[in-house]
């Protein structure tokens, strides 16, 4: 694999991880009294 197609691919799949979990950090924040 090029390192033109693997640098995009894993940007994209560390977004994929990353916003559900700051979804999940913002819904518990406001969740709080």
């Amino acid at each position: 694999m090029n390192l033109s197609l693997l640098a995009p691919a894993g940007l994209v799949a560390l977004a994929a991880l990353l916003v559900p979990l700051l979804l999940h950090l913002q819904r518990q924040s406001e969740a709080r009294p």
